[in-house]
């Protein structure tokens, strides 16, 4: 499970690059997400610096939405009841605050897991307002993508649909936003998605 000890099989060609693309950030997603684990969900701090050690090696397997080593495929396996949804919900932070532009969160088959999931990522991802008297980001490039709200092409009355896509006005090659998607698997919700795409 993500808060005990785990293994990590890895080609040997990966290069890494999220700790120093990383520590140019300054304030970050994931600084809002750790005060929003610690002072609203009551994690215990050694909880979290767990998940941040964890989630820093993961997010560093992912594949550099900034550079040339972006093609990766990855998997990543956990218990029931392990923490699996606050740890994803995590890693989607870290994903965004590496301008990574598309989230797509495959969730069961009911619309009843979905909303739960939906619900879960908007209090854990939530908006990019980070709190005032923070220190400036630094990085103008990450600046402009950093403090806009993501926006969400489904909700928790609805799975994506045709109307869907009309919730933002830009492609993904041209968006200054995350785009998040949280979807049943489900043939009709992903054919929309893959049409959309």
């Amino acid at each position: 499970s993500f808060g005990q000890s785990y293994v990590v099989v890895s080609d040997e060609k990966h290069i890494p690059w999220f700790d120093g693309y990383y520590k140019d950030l300054g304030v970050t997603r994931w600084d809002r997400y750790v005060d929003y684990l610690r002072n609203q969900k009551k994690f215990a701090p050694a909880v979290v610096t767990g998940m941040q050690d964890n989630l820093f090696k993961i997010a560093d397997l992912l594949g550099d939405p900034n550079g040339m080593n972006f093609k990766r495929k990855g998997l990543i396996v956990g218990d029931v009841q392990s923490g699996k949804t606050a740890n994803y919900v995590g890693l989607m932070n870290l994903a965004t605050d590496a301008r990574y532009k598309l989230i797509i969160v495959l969730t069961g088959t009911t619309n009843t897991l979905r909303e739960q999931t939906q619900i879960r990522i908007e209090e854990g991802l939530g908006k990019a307002n980070l709190s005032k008297g923070v220190s400036i980001i630094q990085n103008t490039n990450y600046k402009e993508f950093a403090h806009k709200n993501p926006v969400y092409l489904t909700s928790k009355q609805s799975d994506f649909d045709t109307n869907s896509k009309k919730n933002i006005q830009q492609s993904i090659e041209t968006t200054n936003v995350p785009i998040i998607i949280v979807t049943k698997k489900n043939s009709t919700a992903l054919q929309n998605i893959y049409e959309w795409l």
